[in-house]
């Protein structure tokens, strides 16, 4: 997949309204923002059959998707570091519009931080997730943040 696509599962609601996919009820939702859509992809194929899992591969979709569009996630597994717009932006410009977003952001990273990164981590109480990930903990990190929700 290019920089900038994106990659959505959406399960057809059935009549109840209640979200179904594969005949299972879909525990709660997703987004994987990453611009290495290898990352993306393991991370729909890992958590896919129990979640809604969307994939945007560019920040500026994020903040789209985010901001003008409202969309509702329990979970978002955002790079830090993106060529388009970066994670920490995505962040601060989400927030400003929603600031009832803020603790369902997770920061992944390659370990390697600029000062503005390092600073930016420094500052928000959010997890982070150290790639290479261990599928579990992503697994966990899911189950912990609808288990959170209201």
């Amino acid at each position: 997949m290019k920089a900038g696509s994106s990659e959505h599962l959406a399960p057809v609601p059935p009549a109840s309204g209640e979200k179904i996919k594969n005949g299972a009820a879909i525990a709660g939702r997703v987004l994987v923002i990453d611009d290495e859509a290898a990352v993306g992809r393991t991370i729909q194929r890992l958590l896919g059959e129990q979640y809604e899992v969307v994939v945007l591969t560019a920040g500026s979709e994020a903040i789209d998707l985010l901001v003008r569009k409202k969309a509702e996630f329990d979970l978002i597994l955002c790079d830090l570091t993106m060529p388009d717009v970066t994670g920490m932006d995505v962040y601060t410009r989400s927030v400003q519009a929603r600031a009832d977003i803020a603790q369902v952001f997770v920061f992944m990273t390659g370990g390697t931080f600029s000062t503005r990164a390092r600073d930016f981590l420094d500052q928000v109480p959010n997890e982070r997730l150290d790639k290479p990930f261990d599928l579990q903990t992503v697994r966990d990190l899911a189950r912990n943040a609808v288990a959170k929700r209201p």
